[in-house]
């Protein structure tokens, strides 16, 4: 079931009243327990809602949450009803590779589950839908769940800890998923992984990948978040433990540390090794959710899609990439406001928007033809089966939309010139006056922001990030 509409529902079963009626609270939890009782309806007849909302009326997502997270859907909110709105309903046929999924993790004794997130509920053997029969669940392990759907772009994470000692140098997960295929037939799909132990802490973090690290603090932060309603106090503090969270981390594992004062931290000094999952972190804490201001409707689709997508995705909605289009291909740059500066157009991937940057300077004609090209781009190259389809904005330099694609880049222009130079390497391709020039009008067109930048966020957690390739761009 597809339902595209403008706003919230307003008459018949489920309606949510004015907020000036009378009998307000009543008729809300009876719109919301209306809605509960249709999603689990739902559910049982294997029956995926999609929801569609456009518009600028409040969607009251909260309230129609239910039935997209347990029945497998999407709710997705679009600014009109243009060609991403109907791009997206086309792509939403195609997405899904099956129905009925049960995955089970399996792992070696001395590891237990702590955590599992994703497009899943708990498991329900009157609801296996033919993946098993009722005496095959006696043979799964208590970490075994049901999928709300198998999607192209869905990814599910998984959290474990250490019960005791390990005595061998390795330990195993084994993934066990079963599903029915669109067409009717039954899959059965077994990953086995083996994991190295060390007790060596260099050795380990060098083997541990900081963006899929980034990911999984992501998604357990967005967890709790939202279980508190993403008021401005449990925003403020998640904020503040995921800076101490980076701290830990690189006072635990950093090759040195600076001496502080008698009451405050000492400053810890981190190498490339942390530098990018400290980056990860900094990016994670600009995010619409770490705003005290913003929608909850925006917030609770952003926690959605983000605790649903795969990894990629995932990197994408916090860390964006910053490419711009040459004739030899397509370049990465860093996510900072000195792009503005050192390129005339180029595309930022936000995971579920790109925006399409291109400077004031460019003619009207040739703007737009530069437009087509990255939308082209974007569209047959960049986000090719992505599910949603991104909404492609242009942001020309000067005009209202320039707002979204400055918001998102890393505000370099609060940094002492030598910082800018060190934390953005592309600067030395262009000889010293130009560089000056660059600077001078970054700062006199872009005035200075309540966010910190990246040098600013590690200073106010007592970091000193000592790169040696400036700021990190992410690799997919």
């Amino acid at each position: 079931i597809m339902v595209l509409t403008g706003g919230n529902c307003t008459c018949g079963p489920g309606a949510m009243p004015l907020e000036d009626h009378p009998d307000y609270l009543r008729l809300e939890r009876e719109a919301e327990e209306f809605i509960e009782l249709l999603a689990q309806k739902l559910t049982k007849s294997s029956i995926i809602v999609d929801v569609f909302g456009a518009g600028h009326r409040p969607l009251d997502v909260p309230a129609l949450y239910p039935l997209t997270q347990n029945t497998g859907g999407s709710l997705l909110m679009y600014e009109e009803f243009g060609q991403e709105y109907f791009s997206c309903l086309k792509a939403s046929f195609t997405r899904f590779v099956g129905i009925h999924a049960v995955v089970d993790f399996r792992l070696s004794d001395e590891l237990e589950v702590e955590q599992i997130i994703g497009p899943i509920k708990a498991l329900s053997p009157n609801q296996h839908g033919g993946v098993f029969e009722p005496s095959d669940y006696s043979s799964l392990s208590e970490n075994a769940v049901e999928m709300t759907s198998v999607e192209k772009g869905h990814g599910v994470a998984i959290a474990f800890r250490v019960k005791r000692d390990i005595p061998g140098a390795k330990v195993a997960l084994q993934v066990d998923v079963k599903y029915i295929a669109m067409d009717g037939s039954r899959k059965h799909r077994v990953i086995n992984a083996s994991i190295s132990v060390t007790d060596s802490g260099r050795e380990f973090i060098l083997s541990v990948d900081p963006l899929v690290t980034g990911v999984m603090l992501a998604k357990k932060s967005l967890v709790n978040i939202r279980k508190q309603g993403f008021t401005p106090k449990a925003v403020t503090k998640l904020r503040r433990e995921l800076g101490n969270h980076v701290y830990d981390v690189s006072r635990k594992f950093s090759a040195k540390i600076a001496s502080g004062g008698l009451f405050s931290k000492p400053t810890c000094v981190v190498k490339d090794e942390l530098a990018t999952f400290a980056e990860f972190v900094y990016h994670l804490t600009r995010t619409m959710v770490m705003s005290t201001n913003g929608h909850v409707d925006e917030k609770m689709i952003f926690v959605a899609q983000l605790l649903s997508s795969n990894i990629t995705k995932s990197i994408l909605m916090i860390w964006p990439r910053c490419l711009s289009l040459t004739p030899t291909g397509p370049v990465p740059l860093p996510s900072a406001d000195m792009t503005l500066q050192m390129r005339d157009s180029f595309l930022l991937d936000c995971g579920t928007d790109c925006f399409v940057w291109t400077r004031k300077e460019t003619a009207k004609g040739e703007g737009e033809s530069c437009f087509r090209k990255y939308k082209d781009f974007i569209a047959h190259m960049l986000t090719k089966g992505r599910f949603p389809m991104p909404q492609i904005h242009l942001c020309r330099e000067g005009s209202p939309n320039a707002r979204y694609i400055q918001s998102r880049l890393m505000p370099l222009r609060q940094d002492a010139p030598e910082d800018i130079e060190r934390q953005y390497p592309l600067l030395a391709t262009v000889d010293m006056e130009t560089r000056k020039k660059y600077m001078s009008d970054l700062i006199s067109t872009y005035h200075c922001t309540d966010e910190p930048s990246f040098k600013e966020w590690c200073t106010g957690i007592h970091l000193d990030v000592k790169s040696s390739e400036g700021l990190g761009i992410p690799q997919l």
